[in-house]
């Protein structure tokens, strides 16, 4: 439900509430013609303000249950919610509400706190490891779960972005990407009969050559968004194809296919996928390019042998849903980078590095360089800390490696917001140390 609709409900609610209590003249008209709600008595204007009073307390509290602020206050200390610009954008798709309540670019790194909520009442969105969303800012990012409300069943994440390029000031779009969660009931099926008669589908069916795709078909279904495509031969083997529908609300299947026999052998082993094709979208206009997925199964075994096996399928899957959460926000650039030249040395004082550079934002610290690839690689097994006068702020998410040449550019995540003024300098497992100038 839209944040309006929530403040238009909690009004109505205390004006419901005084009614029931009192008599006095009805002075809400306008509000209530706008809510379609029929005047029930009159009331005392002073009952009125008390009404109007109560409503804008409820709306107030309304508008800041679940934004930053209050998910500043449940995370306490943690989290970069103190350096995000509130943000109030949100996309609604297949029963699931994406909100952005706050957004921040800091040139080559960004981070939002987005909310997400199952308006249909499916449970779809529940606490980790239950549930899982994959959210990008400008295509890129990493997710996590920072906090589960359970009484309203919302999910408030964290998405850290970083663009080596500096592509995440100004005009930006984050996605909700998927949406993968536990169905209610378990995850296995099968296994289960798709074709009894496997020899007579594959002898009257089409014809392919080795390598190639039989005609696509969209058979019976087997299980909800998994159906039978065509039976035929490739290259002289059985085949069939199996199709998946990944978008929308549907289930996202692991699956494996078997010819059995009266006995439950399984002469010809699993079939062995010989052609995956993920554009399928015409059969409904879908624009979606990987809405189905085709799956061509090939049979090892002669179509003569097939005389009394049975073709089955058997497998897991998980909820997903898919669909296009977008939104567009502005990401201005908080300007707070500070770079900074230095050595990494050793215990001993050997230098490993000279003159990395080091960039400090809020969110992390980017270090580029270049030196020995044996010490590049080393150091790149350590946790990173930035040492302030408060103590040791770990860094430690992000992409590291190094080049042939011994090159270097790793961009690390904090876990909480850093003010970059507080970093004296940079250590490598505590073992290596870069003091910024």
């Amino acid at each position: 439900m839209a944040e309006r609709d929530r403040d238009e409900h909690a009004i109505l609610e205390a004006f419901e509430r005084f009614e029931r209590e009192l008599a006095a003249p009805d002075v809400s008209g306008a509000v209530r013609a706008e809510l379609g709600i029929r005047p029930r008595g009159r009331r005392a204007a002073a009952v009125l303000a008390a009404v109007i009073a109560a409503a804008l307390l409820i709306t107030g509290c309304a508008a800041a249950f679940g934004g930053l602020d209050w998910l500043s206050s449940r995370l306490g200390a943690g989290g970069f919610t103190d350096v995000l610009e509130p943000q109030e954008a949100a996309a609604e798709r297949e029963g699931i509400e994406m909100t952005v309540l706050g957004a921040q670019g800091f040139g080559d790194s960004a981070a939002a706190y987005i909310s997400l909520r199952d308006t249909a009442g499916l449970g779809r969105v529940r606490e980790e490891p239950g549930c899982q969303a994959v959210f990008a800012i400008n295509g890129t990012g990493r997710t996590e779960q920072v906090y589960f409300d359970e009484e309203t069943g919302t999910g408030y994440y964290v998405v850290l972005a970083y663009d080596e390029n500096g592509g995440l000031s100004g005009p930006a779009e984050i996605a909700l990407w998927e949406l993968n969660y536990t169905p209610e009931g378990g995850t296995k099926f099968g296994p289960e009969e798709v074709l009894p008669d496997f020899a007579s589908a594959a002898a009257l069916g089409p014809e392919a050559a080795e390598g190639e795709l039989l005609p696509v078909e969209r058979g019976a279904e087997i299980e909800p968004g998994l159906w039978l495509g065509s039976v035929g031969t490739v290259g002289g083997r059985p085949a069939v194809q199996i199709g998946v529908d990944s978008w929308g609300d549907c289930r996202d299947y692991n699956f494996k296919l078997a010819l059995r026999g009266p006995d439950g052998e399984t002469p010809a082993g699993d079939g062995i996928i010989g052609f995956l094709l993920e554009d399928m979208s015409p059969w409904d206009g879908s624009e979606s390019e990987v809405r189905y997925l085709l799956y061509q199964y090939v049979f090892d075994i002669d179509p003569a042998e097939l005389a009394g096996l049975t073709l089955e399928i058997e497998g897991r899957f998980s909820g997903s849903v898919r669909s296009d959460w977008t939104v567009e926000v502005e990401l201005s650039d908080a300007g707070s980078a500070l770079t900074y030249t230095g050595d990494i040395v050793d215990e001993d004082g050997v230098t490993l590095v000279s003159g990395a550079l080091v960039t400090l934002t809020p969110l992390g610290i980017r270090i580029e360089g270049r030196g020995e690839p044996g010490d590049i690689w080393r150091l790149a097994s350590y946790r990173v800390y930035a040492v302030t006068p408060e103590g040791w702020r770990g860094a430690n998410v992000g992409p590291r490696g190094a080049g042939d040449d011994g090159s270097f550019d790793w961009f690390l995540f904090y876990t909480a917001a850093v003010e970059p003024e507080s970093v004296e300098r940079i250590e490598f497992g505590r073992l290596y140390a870069m003091e910024l100038k």
